[in-house]
């Protein structure tokens, strides 16, 4: 699951500079976890997000962009979520910093993740972003 949040009034939308330690190291991304048995999407985005920023305000999720892989074993879910305020995000383990960026700094900063690159190549995700930095 991934995520990306945004921050309507500011329009800046928060990315995630992921450390040595993750798969696809030293990359441009979005916030993401790993669905527990025992949790339902909604609560596995809120909680992922409290464990790797330290977030715990309100979010409004959105979904978006769901990939699934060729053989159908693996899918990850995107999710758009809108928050109240710009925050300094606490680095952790999988975090070497953070951005809040434009929406023209968002297509343009290299190098990006893969999940951050699918969720950019899917239309209707980019126009729900657009939508809501509007």
């Amino acid at each position: 699951m991934f995520y990306q949040f945004v921050k309507k009034k500011t329009k800046r939308i928060l990315l995630n500079y992921r450390s040595k330690y993750v798969n696809e190291p030293y990359t441009w991304g979005i916030y993401g976890g790993k669905l527990d048995s025992d949790e339902d999407i909604i609560n596995t985005v809120k909680r992922e997000f409290l464990e790797e920023s330290g977030y715990d305000g309100q979010i409004d999720l959105i979904p978006a962009y769901v990939f699934r892989s060729v053989n159908g074993t693996f899918e990850y879910h995107n999710f758009i979520g809108v928050i109240n305020d710009e925050f300094e995000p606490e680095l952790d383990w999988e975090s070497e910093g953070y951005k809040w960026v434009t929406f023209d700094e968002l297509l343009s900063i290299k190098p990006k993740h893969f999940g951050l690159e699918e969720l950019l190549a899917d239309s209707q995700s980019i126009q729900t972003i657009k939508n809501i930095i509007k």
